[in-house]
Formats: structure tokens, C-alpha cells, sequence
């Protein structure tokens, strides 16, 4: 954990103070470290003051017979390296000629990587971890206790990521990628998972994958890193927005495809299949950006079970129908179609349609909706379900204007098959 501003300024000092006037009484080696530290951290590497410090620390490795210390520089060389940069050449240099007086388990680490102190560490390093078919393993193995590091490891993974695109669009090879995002039994890596990210999913911004590997991405990135629509931070704001976007468009099916399975086996109305085509027809055309479920008490029961028994994955999140009474039984498909929210529900619940002004319209992603206070909101438009109400509810998706466009008609046959929820349109 980084020393607050006020700390690091006067530790800065302290040491200043101690080179300048040669005044060792008292320093510890813990103490002479943590100024090591921010002498070559990368943020305070502009300050002129520290250029005094970093010859300091440079000339103290190279004669330095203290091993604790000249470990502790190897430790911080590591963690601050960045490429082409003088003060990491400096440090590699003085630890180059101080590699007899290192402990025992960076000498080790040396013997088996010995271009850890070259210019090009980090492409190197990259390239053994895409020869390795499993990197996190390969570099724990070889001696490195986090390789989810920063500094060299971080231009590391880099490197890896940047020489295994082209060959993302391989279930495997992005296997190995998630894999390495994301060990067994270890917390995902955030540093640089943007551009992993964009990486995995950039062969599918204008295609569609495979369902296995659709699935896996869908499955190990949203257990890793979250649900993109409702996760604030790193690294889904940092992503390519077209990337991002592949993301949302698979997890806008998946929610879709979810709330249609669940509802026709909860709902016993002849009237859902058409329905189920509508709904599902206005996706496969790309016109739904976007779509948020809420499960009444018994659906969400029902989800739970299928989910249970199947193996669904853990993309497959939703929220809650919360209105009770004649309204006990109906769950919500929140859309985002243009500039307008549409809610569809089963149990001969109307469909509502909000403009984007519209204060009433219902937000997408939150944990509770109430079906009673979206419908009697005020301002909006609603259709029930009579014949050619299709027709009638792209008019109103539309705002009555433009070329009218025929209901959408593709028939949904999504099932679950050895685990994984997939679906078919005929």
C-alpha cells in the first residue's frame, strides 16, 4: 500500500538529507528501501530531486555487500520497470554487476531467466508465456510468486496479449488467455485486462463466434470482471466501446433467451409463443440495445432451478418483480430499443412503451420494479396483446413516424444442451 503524500515527502527528505550529508546513524536497511522505492516509482520519476537519488541507490547496489538490501533494489527493479526508460536501464545495470550478491532466490530466478536485466525482459518473458500452455503455472514454476505483478510483469502480459491476437478467434487459444487472466482458485487480473479484454472480443465486433466459445467468454469474463452494464471501473470504462459492445450484445441475448424459457414454462397462456417470436425476431434484427429481466417470486424460483439443474452460467443475472396481489405472478422484460424503454410481461400484461423524456420510464439493471407503478406511470403509451398488436408497438417504438416495418416473425428454439444455455432461431 502506497505511503500517503505527506509520509512520502518526508521520507524523501530524510534520505536526501542522509546522502547529501552522509549521515547513516540510525538508517535501517527497511528504512534506506522504502526511499528506494519512491525514488523509482514510476509516477515520481520527473522529479529532478530524485535523479540525486536514484545515482545514489545505483552506486549503493553496485558495492553494497548488504544481500537483504541488493534484493530488495531486484524486488523494486521489477516492480517499476518500464521500457526504454533511463532509470530502469540504471538499475538493471548496477544489479547486472551486483548478480554474486543477490539472495539466493532471485539468483535462482536469474539462472532460469537470465534476460530478466536485458532491455527487451518484457518481450521475452511474453513470448515464453505464449509458448507455455499454461503461463501462470510456467512463470509460478520458474520462480515468480505473483505474475499478476506490475512492472515487468505487467508489460509481460502485455506483450502476451499483443502476440496472441491472432489467434483469439480459436476456443483454445482464448482459453489460455482467460485461463491466465484468471487462475484457478486466484482473483482476476486488473492491471492490463483491459486490453486482454478488448483482445477476446475484438474478432467478434462485426461476426459471431461459435456458441462453445461465445459461452466461455460470456461465462469467465462476467465471473471475473463482473456484468460490464452494471460494474463501474476497470476495466470494462477502459475498453474499445466497440469491444464493450460485444459484450452487451451477447448479454442482451442471453437475457432475452432467459426470461422466454422461464416465462413459457411459468406462463400457460396460448398467447406467449407469439410473444416469444416478437421479442426475439426484434433482437436477431439488432434493434434491442439492450435488456434487463425481473423475475416475479415463483419465476425467479423456477430460474433458480433451471440454473441448478443445467449448469446455467453465471451471466444469467436478473432483478425482482416485487407487485403483489393480481400482479403476484408477472414478470418484466425491461428493454432499451432506440430512444425508447419498452416493458413486456407475462400474464396478459400490457406493453409499455417510454420515450426517452418520460420520467416514469424504468431504469434498466436495478434489484427491484414494481409492474403496478411502471404501468400506471404517467405519459407513456401502452398496447395489449389483441391481433396485429406487433405491428402496433413498432408504430409507437417508432414515434408513428418513418417507413412502418413488418413484426419480426423468427420462431426461437433455445434449449440447454450439456450444460450451457444456447439457442437457435429456425
Amino acid at each position: 500500500m502506497p505511503a500517503p503524500d505527506k509520509d512520502r515527502e518526508a521520507i524523501i527528505r530524510e534520505m536526501l538529507a542522509r546522502v547529501r550529508g552522509w549521515r547513516w546513524a540510525g538508517a535501517t536497511v527497511a528504512g534506506v528501501v522504502r526511499a528506494g522505492r519512491l525514488a523509482f516509482d514510476p509516477e515520481l520519476r520527473s522529479r529532478a530531486d530524485l535523479e540525486e537519488l536514484r545515482r545514489f541507490f545505483c552506486s549503493a547496489v553496485r558495492t553494497s555487500s548488504q544481500r537483504s538490501f541488493v534484493g530488495a533494489m531486484f524486488s523494486i527493479y521489477l516492480a517499476t520497470w518500464r521500457p526504454d526508460n533511463a532509470a530502469t536501464r540504471d538499475l538493471a545495470a548496477a544489479l547486472a554487476r551486483s548478480r554474486s550478491r543477490l539472495p539466493q532466490r532471485w539468483s535462482e530466478l536469474l539462472r532460469r531467466l537470465p534476460y530478466l536485466l536485458d532491455g527487451d525482459a518484457a518481450q521475452r518473458l511474453g513470448r515464453r508465456m505464449r509458448a507455455a500452455g499454461d503461463p501462470w503455472g510456467d512463470l509460478i514454476a520458474q520462480g515468480i510468486r505473483d505474475p499478476h505483478a506490475s512492472g515487468l510483469l505487467l508489460h509481460a502480459h502485455l506483450a502476451f496479449v499483443s502476440g496472441m491476437k491472432p489467434r483469439l478467434d480459436q476456443p483454445a487459444e482464448a482459453e489460455r488467455v482467460l485461463g491466465w487472466l484468471r487462475p484457478k482458485g486466484r482473483k482476476a487480473r486488473i492491471e492490463g485486462a483491459a486490453e486482454a479484454l478488448d483482445a477476446l472480443l475484438e474478432p467478434w465486433r462485426s461476426n459471431e463466434p461459435p456458441e462453445n466459445l461465445r459461452d466461455l467468454l460470456l461465462e469467465r469474463l462476467v465471473d471475473g470482471y463482473g456484468d460490464p452494464r452494471v460494474r463501474v471501473g476497470d476495466p470494462w470504462d477502459a475498453m474499445d466501446p466497440d469491444c464493450k459492445g460485444v459484450m452487451l450484445r451477447w448479454l442482451t441475448g442471453a437475457n432475452i433467451g432467459f426470461f422466454l424459457d422461464v416465462v413459457s414454462q411459468a406462463e400457460e397462456s396460448h398467447m406467449w409463443q407469439p410473444r416469444r417470436e416478437f421479442w426475439w425476431g426484434l433482437y436477431r434484427q439488432g434493434r434491442i440495445g439492450a435488456a434487463w429481466v425481473a423475475f416475479c417470486p415463483e419465476a425467479a424460483e423456477l430460474a433458480e432451478r433451471l440454473l441448478d439443474r443445467e449448469g446455467g452460467p453465471a451471466t444469467l443475472k436478473y432483478g425482482r418483480q416485487t407487485a403483489g396481489g393480481g400482479r403476484s405472478r408477472t414478470s418484466l422484460l425491461i428493454m432499451k430499443i432506440g430512444d425508447s424503454v419498452v416493458v413486456e410481461g407475462s400474464h396478459s400484461y400490457k406493453v409499455q412503451v417510454f420515450r426517452k423524456a418520460d420520467r416514469g420510464a424504468p431504469r434498466l439493471f436495478d434489484e427491484r420494479y414494481d409492474c403496478e407503478r411502471i404501468r400506471l406511470a404517467p405519459g407513456h403509451d401502452q398496447q395489449a396483446h389483441h391481433r396485429g398488436w406487433q405491428d402496433r408497438v413498432l408504430r409507437l417504438i417508432e414515434g408513428g413516424r418513418g417507413e412502418r416495418r413488418s413484426a419480426p416473425g423468427r420462431t426461437p428454439d433455445r434449449r440447454v444442451r450439456r450444460g450451457r444455455w444456447r439457442w437457435r432461431q429456425s
